[in-house]
């Protein structure tokens, strides 16, 4: 019995950290992802170079409303976010974002 109490611990506070230790943001001009604590991995992608942003949700994730992000661009590989708290709510960010660097280009 100790040892699933002490790995439900565990697992709890590895997600905590991770939490924690993620950060998101969505400007006019890019998308930044940063995650880890001790190792730190980078995510920045040009808004204007996101050409779709798909969201995957399994029954849990609809259920607990967290999902995966994947972004597809412009001479860009994949990008996937996972585990992502509100993936529809940061997707439409992102395309709002998307729309203001828009009407900011000077017509050509």
């Amino acid at each position: 019995m100790a040892s699933y109490v002490d790995s439900g611990l565990l697992f709890w506070i590895a997600a905590w950290i991770r939490m924690r230790t993620t950060e998101l943001a969505v400007t006019n001009r890019r998308v930044i992802a940063k995650f880890g604590l001790i190792r730190r991995d980078t995510i920045e992608i040009q808004v204007g170079r996101i050409e779709s942003v798909q969201v995957h949700q399994g029954v849990m994730g609809r259920l607990l409303g967290y999902g995966k992000v994947i972004f597809s661009g412009a001479g860009t590989p994949q990008v996937t976010i996972d585990d992502l708290a509100d993936p529809l709510g940061f997707r439409s960010a992102v395309i709002s974002a998307q729309e203001t660097a828009g009407a900011m280009r000077p017509a050509a």
